[in-house]
């Protein structure tokens, strides 16, 4: 599926559209889930859904805005399989000029990445790769590695992926600015959002 991905992107011309593109597949890539109750996945529907989704919560232009000012990008990574996707992201936000650090698990937690996964994937090529120092669900930054807090500390912009990482990290009082990418996939989150469920979902959540 990723030429298809790639050839998604690349129909777009302009430094926006390609970056909300490049946004929808990353989100797309969280459906790639297989423990959530009411929640069924078929790799085979994915290609569809390339030019067929849209956003119901888009903050994307005030993200690309942000992304345009950036000089450091943390990435929190989520599922094995979406981190596929969360490449052709990577690219275009390095694109529009930022470096991009990308976080991923330390050991294994259900399906979440791990450095095996993004080796496989090839993200070192593109982003400097550390991992959480946790093993659990989402992210508790009291338990994160003081690499990861020195990071993100440091960076414009944090881009957080997945259910878990929201359900953590979205009501914490942060010094930067969160952009969630991410499918509403169960009830909690589609009433925390306020959407239906298989909304996709970018929201961007300033410094309080």
């Amino acid at each position: 599926m990723l030429p298809k991905a790639h050839e998604f992107v690349e129909g777009y011309r302009t430094g926006y559209e390609r970056f909300k593109a490049a946004c929808i597949l990353s989100i797309l890539g969280n459906l790639i889930e297989f423990d959530i109750i009411g929640h069924e996945f078929d790799f085979k529907k994915l290609n569809r859904l390339f030019a067929n989704t849209e956003l119901t919560i888009d903050d994307t232009r005030n993200i690309y805005n942000l992304l345009r000012h950036s000089k450091n990008v943390v990435l929190l990574a989520d599922n094995a399989g979406e981190i596929v996707f969360d490449v052709i992201l990577i690219e275009e936000i390095r694109r529009i000029g930022p470096s991009v650090t990308v976080a991923v698990k330390e050991e294994p937690a259900l399906n979440d990445a791990t450095l095996v996964d993004a080796d496989q994937v090839g993200l070192r090529r593109i982003a400097d790769v550390i991992t959480t120092g946790t093993d659990t669900l989402g992210l508790l930054l009291e338990e994160a590695s003081a690499e990861l807090k020195r990071r993100i500390t440091g960076c414009d912009l944090l881009v957080v992926k997945g259910m878990a990482n929201y359900e953590t990290l979205s009501d914490q009082r942060m010094s930067v600015p969160m952009a969630f990418l991410l499918m509403a996939k169960c009830d909690p989150i589609v009433a925390d959002l306020g959407v239906k469920k298989g909304s996709a979902i970018a929201k961007l959540i300033r410094p309080m």
